[in-house]
């Protein structure tokens, strides 16, 4: 038979909004339980990222997306310093042709964000007949594994926080005025509050709580691993606004990650529930539980080639990139955000605390916009 732990809150998730919620509990004085689905933290999108700490560049086209991100920018940095290299030299560049921004929009949209850019050589790191105007900006590098450190050390010293692995939500019921959740190994958590930050299964959990999913779409997105020969290792590059790529430094890994608008993104699902057809040979991944894309043997073939061609094409010279390792992860996104590019912080709470329990959801995709989650929380 398995045990029964209560708790004040039960914080699905072990990713960085998870631990993040869980460490502003605890230091309230609150008993947290974190549940998680994988063998540890960050184990998926928390880690499988660009690894950027955003300061509103990337979104001339979401004005609100680039002020939240630039308005936590120092504020982040001060928090995490510790694993942020803010040594990168970070160059964006404008092309010539597809691009829905040009560098004259681009420079205003800093000017108007209040975010330094300052005018480069064009030729020192694009071909100029293809890119527009370069651009050097103000941009940092982040270390997931070492904020996942941080944060299992937090927790450790408190106490009041324990987190369970390898962790499937079976069935939840409510009892008076506090949810009853059943594992998939028989245990059972008791509390009158659960806050649900498991981002790509953010629907699967809402179903098992009887709530509304929300209207998202799911990309099964890939993040390479390179060395790069002729790049140092404080350089990033970025091509926007349209079909292009983006190539910089994977925290303190000492490789650099290739992403691409066009080839980054494999597959996408518009269902509520995740489908994907490789699920079909993968009996662990299901429309109820997301199994782990970066562990799965049925996950899709690397596009490194396309990506390093397109990255080629626009570069000034031959970088000498080479592959080392692909990341996968599914990654959900508001269905408006294919208007505008926006990428908010969309946090929810269901139910009544007076009449029974509640449960906040919180969906975002940009770590350093953590701070939404604390005005809600406290």
């Amino acid at each position: 038979m398995g045990m029964v732990i209560e708790a004040d809150y039960i914080v699905l998730g072990a990713g960085m909004y998870g631990l993040y919620a869980s460490q502003l509990l605890v230091q309230n004085g609150y008993k947290t339980v974190v549940l998680e689905y994988d063998e540890d933290s960050f184990s998926r999108a928390s880690y499988i990222n660009q690894a950027r700490v955003h300061r509103g560049y990337h979104y001339p086209r979401s004005y609100a997306t680039a002020m939240k991100s630039a308005s936590y920018f120092r504020r982040f940095y001060e928090d995490f310093h510790f694993a942020i290299s803010s040594k990168l030299t970070k160059i964006y560049g404008i092309a010539q042709h597809y691009s829905m921004t040009n560098s004259k929009q681009f420079k205003s949209f800093c000017e108007k964000a209040g975010i330094p850019c300052r005018e480069v050589a064009t030729q020192t790191y694009y071909k100029p007949h293809l890119v527009e105007q370069a651009f050097l900006t103000e941009e940092y590098v982040l270390d997931a594994k070492c904020i996942k450190d941080y944060f299992h050390e937090k927790l450790r010293e408190t106490k009041r926080c324990s987190i369970h692995y390898q962790v499937g939500l079976k069935d939840v019921t409510i009892k008076g005025k506090k949810y009853h959740i059943k594992t998939d190994d028989g245990h059972v958590f008791i509390a009158p509050q659960v806050i649900n930050t498991t981002y790509a299964s953010v629907n699967q959990v809402l179903k098992k709580f009887h709530v509304d999913p929300f209207p998202i779409r799911y990309e099964m997105s890939e993040i390479i691993l390179c060395q790069v020969k002729n790049l140092y290792k404080d350089l990033g590059l970025t091509l926007m606004d349209g079909p292009f790529f983006s190539i910089m430094p994977f925290g303190f890994s000492g490789y650099h990650s290739l992403t691409s608008v066009t080839f980054t993104h494999h597959k996408a699902c518009y269902e509520a529930l995740p489908t994907f057809q490789c699920q079909q040979h993968n009996p662990l991944c299901t429309m109820e539980q997301l199994a782990n894309c970066n562990t799965c043997s049925a996950r899709p073939k690397s596009f490194y080639n396309s990506m390093k061609q397109m990255a080629n094409k626009f570069l000034a010279m031959d970088m000498g990139i080479q592959y080392k390792t692909s990341l996968f992860a599914i990654k959900p996104l508001l269905e408006t955000s294919k208007m505008d590019d926006a990428r908010p912080t969309i946090i929810k709470i269901d139910g009544d605390q007076q009449r029974g329990p509640t449960l906040m959801t919180v969906l975002s995709g940009k770590i350093n916009t953590v701070y939404d989650l604390k005005k809600v929380i406290e």
